[in-house]
């Protein structure tokens, strides 16, 4: 990521210009339907487990009836993508990642992102589809979580598509051979 590039020349600014930002691609091109979204919301809790859990016992009597938190543990790809696919909200649970893929990954799926940034993901993490939280602001993830669900569109997958495709684009396999 740029924010990783930016650290790492800053600590070896002799060899600054031997280090080269390499643009990585995400495979999802593919169209979202509408009516495939349902309302879950999913997660990787397992880089952040402690903070998921509050999270969860946060949102316990909180979420809106028919609406479920699916933490994404032990699946197949084709399982993961599954409920990526499904899911109206994505949360990031990043700890200080070079370049965070599955907020981008989700985004992409047609996801609202709420989250952690974990500094990588700075460079792609625009609103209106990604909600920067800072880390440890249980209360504030939790309630843009409950916020979200209350302003939620039909229209979110027409109204962020612009946004989508200009990710998909700067993140294609076109663009990391070209980088």
């Amino acid at each position: 990521s740029a924010y990783s590039l930016n650290f790492i020349k800053s600590i070896f600014p002799k060899v600054k210009n031997k280090i080269l930002k390499i643009n990585l691609h995400v495979g999802s091109n593919e169209k979202i339907k509408k009516s495939s979204k349902k309302n879950f919301i999913t997660c990787f809790p397992r880089k952040l487990p402690n903070h998921f859990h509050l999270l969860r016992f946060y949102l316990n009597d909180k979420l809106p009836k028919g609406w479920v938190l699916d933490p994404i543990l032990n699946v197949s790809n084709s399982e993961l993508k599954r409920k990526i696919i499904r899911s109206k909200i994505f949360l990031s649970f990043s700890n200080f990642e070079g370049f965070g893929l599955p907020p981008l990954e989700a985004a992409l799926f047609g996801n609202k992102i709420i989250g952690y940034d974990g500094g990588g993901g700075s460079e792609y993490w625009k609103k209106p589809i990604f909600t920067k939280i800072e880390q440890g602001e249980i209360y504030k993830f939790g309630e843009e979580i409950i916020n979200t669900i209350n302003k939620y569109d039909s229209n979110w997958l027409k109204k962020t598509r612009k946004q989508r495709s200009i990710l998909a684009k700067k993140y294609s396999n076109s663009s990391e051979k070209k980088s």
